[in-house]
This record gives structure tokens, sequence and C-alpha cells, in this order.
């Protein structure tokens, strides 16, 4: 018996809550923690070996909008204290990792007039957020609505992104500027924000990247420990 599944035994043997949703939009062997709140499970997508760990919260800003929705791909892996509030599309996509505190602001509430409580103000309806395969956000990372972050990039901590960063990036800064990018030719992170010609007409296309990784980099079973501090600690 694998180790992941000695732990869902221990999880149904003792009674701890799975948090799981009522529409099943939840993949095989993906672990939620009881300390995540989703406000809007129909509207949040969840793929197969996640792992969602304690105290991130999932919020639907326009839950009568199916197209107002969260969306997590295959093998990622989302922070502890992540916060998504989607005014429209929230997309991450497979293979991705985010560090503690990452926010992803994907809507406003209203603020026309100062006359009228922000807190009591429609929300407005906000635009897209999306994350390609295999990015990592380091701690503490924001993400304003409208960015597309391209695969295989790295946000490093504490940085702020309003703009778009293109795919094998290395960004940082408040706001978030692109330093180094990946050259799939020479096979190493090179300095800059622009690649040689050779280098961009190499980079792979997301869906063949996001294969790639399937075939040599097999699901590690021991993430669901990081899940919360309810699961101990290791020696």
């Amino acid at each position: 018996m694998a180790l992941r599944d000695l732990f869902y035994f221990w999880r149904k043997a003792s009674g701890h809550p799975q948090n799981r949703p009522p529409t099943g939009h939840v993949g095989s062997d993906t672990v939620i923690h009881s300390r995540v709140q989703v406000l809007g499970w129909d509207n949040v997508f969840i793929g197969k070996d996640c792992v969602i760990c304690e105290d991130s919260w999932f919020n639907i800003n326009r839950r009568s909008d199916p197209n107002c929705r969260i969306e997590i791909g295959d093998h990622t892996s989302i922070g502890r204290r992540n916060f998504f509030a989607a005014g429209s599309l929230i997309s991450v996509g497979p293979y991705c990792l985010t560090g503690i505190d990452c926010h992803f602001l994907g809507g406003d509430h209203g603020f026309e007039s100062p006359f009228v409580p922000y807190a009591a103000s429609p929300v407005t309806e906000g635009q897209d957020i999306r994350l390609g395969a295999n990015c990592w956000l380091g701690a503490r990372v924001t993400i304003l609505k409208g960015v597309t972050i391209g695969y295989g990039s790295i946000v490093g901590a504490g940085s702020m992104v309003t703009k778009d960063v293109p795919p094998f990036s290395i960004a940082i800064g408040s706001p978030a500027q692109v330093v180094k990018r990946y050259d799939p030719v020479r096979k190493q992170w090179i300095p800059g924000a622009e690649l040689p010609p050779d280098a961009l007409a190499a980079l792979p296309g997301e869906l063949q990247f996001a294969q790639g990784l399937s075939l040599p980099w097999p699901l590690h079973q021991a993430l669901w420990i990081v899940s919360g501090s309810d699961q101990g600690d290791l020696p």
C-alpha cells in the first residue's frame, strides 16, 4: 500500500474531515486540507494529485456566473494561506507550485463613490488570471487581474505581478520585471527579458512542454505532509 493510500485510510478511520465539494469537481488522489474554505464549489475545478494546503481561501465573487471560476491543473501544490478572488477565470496549470501567502486578485469591489461603503459595493466582473504549466511562485507573490504568467516561469518571493510574464522567465520585484529567460538551446538561464532568435524558435509549445513533464517526473507521494500543521512533523 502506497504512503498516500495509508494517509487516506488514516483519515477515513479517524473521522478526519476531508472538505470535499458536493459537485465532485476534484480529481483522484487530491488532498484538500480541512481548513480550506471555498465560497462557490460549483465553480471550482481541481485536477488529480493536487495538494491544497491549510487556510487557503477560494472565493468566487459572482457564483451565479459559470464563467467566473477557478481551475487548478493536475499535480499542482497550492501553499498555505493562498487567496483566490475570482472576478472572472483564475486558471493554474499542471505541475505548478505556489509558496505560502500567495494572492490571486481577479476582481475588485466597486469604488465609484466614497460615500458608499466599499464593503457593500458590488464586486466587479474582473479579468482572467492565468498561470501556465510548471510555474513556481515564491512566498507572498501577488498577481493582479488580467495577468498571464507563461509556462515554465518563476516569480520571486514578495513580487507583485502587474503585467504578463513570457514563458520560461524569472521575474522579481514590485512591480515584477523579467530578469532572466531560459534558453533551451544553450540549456541555461540567461540574463535579460529577451531570448536570442534561435532560442525563441526552439521554445516548445505549452502542451508539448506539459506532456514532457509527465514522463520523467512522476509525482512524489509525500506532498500531503505539507498540507497542514495537523499532519505532524518529520524527523
